[in-house]
């Protein structure tokens, strides 16, 4: 899997969680101060990447987590 298609996945994930299809998102995005995510939207995100990427992810696979690139880069690395 490639970084960019698995970025693409990620923003996919987290526009169907934050329900705002039309939301301007890319791998610079800071979840917390862009996105406003808050602990909650983070373990729907996380379910959302688990169904996506048919994986199981552990709460501290979030570890460090500040962008979606991070995202995508941890999941590149965990695939």
């Amino acid at each position: 899997m490639t970084l960019e298609n698995c970025l693409e996945r990620v923003i996919k994930a987290i526009k169907v969680c934050k329900k705002k299809p039309a939301l301007a998102i890319d791998g610079e995005t800071r979840l917390r101060d862009d996105l406003a995510i808050d602990s909650f939207e983070m373990l729907m995100l996380a379910n959302e990447l688990e169904a996506e990427f048919d994986i199981s992810i552990a709460e501290a696979d979030f570890d460090g987590i500040l962008t979606v690139g991070d995202i995508a880069r941890r999941l590149v690395e965990k695939c």
